[in-house]
């Protein structure tokens, strides 16, 4: 089955997985989308954590598309970006789930994407927590001052370098 996303430059890209692409994405891009189904969720998490490696397996799966229109693999790269990017990675990722005979192997697979998917979701509202906490502001606050004066704080920074002699913020 084909699986669709849109580029940054409106054109629409039909994700197709099937086994002439397996092949040629294991010989141009050394990866294997057989082992997208091993338990770790070692290849899947490449997929998520490189952009770079999903936009060149990409490429490859849309390469046909990709020489009618005459867009070079670092053209292709360079119109994968933010939410496109996401589109795109979404609908490679369906494609490869339809790629599968068996009812029980997409059915694994899917519920693979979504416990990496909300993994990935916990990690970055616990970034988010963390950023957002006052405490963190206030060690940022206390590093800064032990770099900038010997057991001070801000508060007792002195007002500019001028006032400290022999400290200077600019490279000698």
């Amino acid at each position: 089955m084909k699986r669709c996303f849109t580029d940054d430059s409106g054109r629409d890209w039909l994700v197709a997985i099937n086994v002439t692409t397996v092949k040629r994405v294991r010989a141009l891009c050394d990866v294997d989308l057989m082992a997208i189904l091993d338990e770790s969720g070692a290849l899947l998490a490449r997929f998520v954590d490189d952009p770079a490696l999903l936009a060149d397996v990409l490429y490859v799966a849309c390469q046909a598309q990709a020489d009618e229109r005459d867009v070079s693999d670092e053209q292709f790269g360079e119109l994968l970006a933010g939410d496109t990017l996401q589109k795109a990675t979404d609908a490679f990722l369906e494609a490869l789930v339809d790629f599968f005979p068996q009812e029980t192997r997409r059915k694994a697979l899917r519920r693979l994407i979504e416990k990496i998917n909300k993994v990935q979701g916990i990690a970055l509202n616990m970034a988010v927590t963390q950023l957002e906490d006052p405490e963190l502001d206030k060690r940022m606050e206390e590093a800064v001052a032990k770099v900038l004066t010997p057991g001070g704080s801000l508060t007792d920074a002195p007002e500019s370098s001028d006032s400290t002699p022999g400290l200077s913020l600019s490279p000698s």
